[in-house]
């Protein structure tokens, strides 16, 4: 482990995690809870991202107002989200006051009363968040792609859940979901700065230890592999939009680094991937494509999304399947494998330093495979990927047998 990187554990069970870097006036720290939406229960779709929203609203001692205000008096940053594995609450501010942070995202945690007044406001605000999403063919398409692909699993189901399931959620509903998801087995506290572990560890000890221990182990269904599909779905858009998905690895995969690698080429963040030069460079035929990997706790999936004219829709599909089937019938080149590789590191390097990012990569790696990789392993795990392993893994991966796909057709085509 990185000799800057700090684990340790209290009593209660909670994991304390620190990564301390030189040189930086700012601190980022936050507790990651290892609950998502795929966590919920039958009638509970929506609640893991509502319980997000509520829990700003109210402390045993603090108002909503003074939970908004503690954070942005100082220019700090105050924020949550949740996915479908986690739930994080957070916070990025000048490092003077790593304290008031660290105690506010407690009391947050441990202390939240769900008023009802409230809860009926924020159902509002999270309706228009739904909407919104349902507006975005970006958005929708990713969601509505996984509750086809995870048919009747929890990991199929919309992180925001609908507007009636919302409609149905009470204080009660909610304390209940927290009581039984946020045990502190279950949570690691993040930290990202340049204080000293030991004062890192003193100021959280003031807040953290306060919990009683609770422990419950998370029992999650491993999804089935789904048939392959193709669907079609009529919309109100100009153009179409398609997304192309495979079974990939889990987050514990062993080739959980190099499959990003091979994501990397062919469609990933760089102008320079493969889908990009050879279908939005060369023809002009779409403004986003890209491809991206994403990995659960039991299982994986490897996406393919494109946006364009009707017209063009046929061709574009012929041009991304071309792309995949080189990767599975051409062994990369020497000098490109190593470029890719460069590629790669290079963009690791520049993603460390935003540092909320790392607060959030490290917390997650801790919960999910007990330990935090550092960045010299990752590198070295990359460098020694050889172009026959590549292959094989597009051939594993971008197997046409197990290829699903779901595209918005408009509706006067």
């Amino acid at each position: 482990m990185d000799e800057n990187i700090y684990i340790h554990e209290y009593d209660n069970g909670v994991r304390l995690l620190h990564h301390q870097i030189k040189g930086s006036s700012i601190a980022h720290c936050g507790f990651f809870i290892n609950c998502g939406s795929r966590d919920e229960q039958e009638g509970e779709v929506g609640i893991a991202h509502f319980i997000e929203h509520m829990l700003f609203k109210g402390t045993k001692k603090r108002k909503s107002h003074h939970i908004l205000n503690r954070m942005d008096n100082v220019g700090a940053e105050l924020n949550a989200y949740t996915s479908k594995e986690k739930t994080c609450i957070y916070s990025s501010f000048p490092q003077q006051f790593y304290e008031r942070a660290v105690e506010l995202i407690c009391d947050i945690t441990y202390n939240s009363t769900f008023p009802d007044n409230e809860l009926i406001k924020e159902r509002n605000v999270v309706a228009d968040e739904i909407t919104m999403y349902q507006d975005n063919p970006d958005e929708s398409l990713y969601d509505d792609f996984l509750e086809v692909y995870y048919n009747n699993h929890s990991l199929g189901n919309n992180i925001l859940g609908s507007i009636e399931s919302l409609n149905s959620f009470s204080s009660k509903n909610l304390k209940e979901f927290v009581k039984r998801s946020y045990h502190n087995t279950n949570m690691v506290f993040a930290s990202v700065g340049s204080l000293p572990f030991e004062k890192v560890k003193n100021i959280c000890s003031k807040y953290i230890s306060e919990s009683p221990y609770k422990t419950n182990t998370i029992t999650r269904i491993k999804p089935k592999h789904n048939k392959p599909f193709s669907k079609e779905v009529q919309k109100d858009l100009h153009q179409m939009y398609c997304m192309l998905g495979f079974k990939a690895y889990a987050s514990n995969h062993t080739n959980k680094y190099k499959v990003i690698l091979l994501n990397n080429i062919l469609g990933g963040p760089a102008m320079n991937s493969r889908l990009n030069m050879g279908i939005r460079e060369k023809y002009g035929f779409c403004y986003n494509i890209y491809s991206d990997i994403q990995s659960f706790v039991d299982s994986g999936l490897a996406t393919v999304s494109f946006a364009t004219d009707h017209k063009n829709f046929e061709r574009c599909l012929q041009l991304v399947h071309k792309e995949i089937e080189l990767f599975k019938n051409k062994k990369m080149s020497t000098l490109q494998l190593a470029n890719s590789k460069r590629q790669f590191i290079g963009q690791m390097q520049m993603a460390e330093e935003n540092k909320s990012a790392v607060l959030a990569a490290i917390a997650n790696a801790l919960l999910d495979n007990g330990r935090v990789a550092t960045f010299k392993e990752v590198a070295a795990e990359i460098e020694k990927t050889t172009a026959s392993k590549m292959m094989d893994m597009a051939n594993e991966i971008w197997d046409s047998k197990h290829l699903c796909s779901l595209s918005y057709v408009p509706k006067n085509v």
